[in-house]
């Protein structure tokens, strides 16, 4: 498996148009998080030095277990990435979460979407809003 795609890349546009439609007719909203996520933050002022990678981090808006994952997630981006003429693999549970396999001729591609426990979020929620909280003070600081 190589680190070969960027956000450039028509697999990645698609794997991110798969979360979209998935976020769209489902319950369950997936956050873009990782390389992909500031790629797409870098991509037009510093596209040439975009660092490739094989995958696509998600963050879930809430806390999933396997039938979330197995039931409408992993069916609607595996309905919308076949409906595109790739051939995905069937998901399975990590260490971490799920992940969606995508084959791109004689590598793969992986959207990984992380599950967290209810306490993790509960938690990360006070850090979280500290920080965004922090960075709209130092944009209105810098807007002076």
């Amino acid at each position: 498996m190589s680190e070969k795609y960027t956000v450039n890349d028509k697999l990645v546009q698609d794997s991110l148009r798969a979360i979209s439609f998935s976020n769209s007719i489902s319950n369950i909203e997936l956050i873009l998080v990782g390389g992909m996520a500031s790629q797409l933050h870098l991509r037009k002022d510093y596209g040439d030095f975009l660092r490739p990678t094989h995958d696509v981090d998600t963050v879930p808006s809430r806390p999933i277990v396997s039938h979330d994952f197995k039931g409408s997630l992993r069916e609607h981006m595996f309905a919308f990435l076949q409906n595109e003429g790739y051939k995905t693999t069937n998901g399975k549970k990590t260490r971490y979460g799920f992940e969606l396999i995508i084959n791109d001729q004689n590598d793969i591609f992986f959207i990984h979407l992380n599950k967290y426990p209810k306490s993790i979020y509960e938690k990360n929620k006070k850090t979280k809003d500290r920080e965004a909280e922090k960075l709209v003070n130092q944009l209105l600081d810098n807007s002076k």
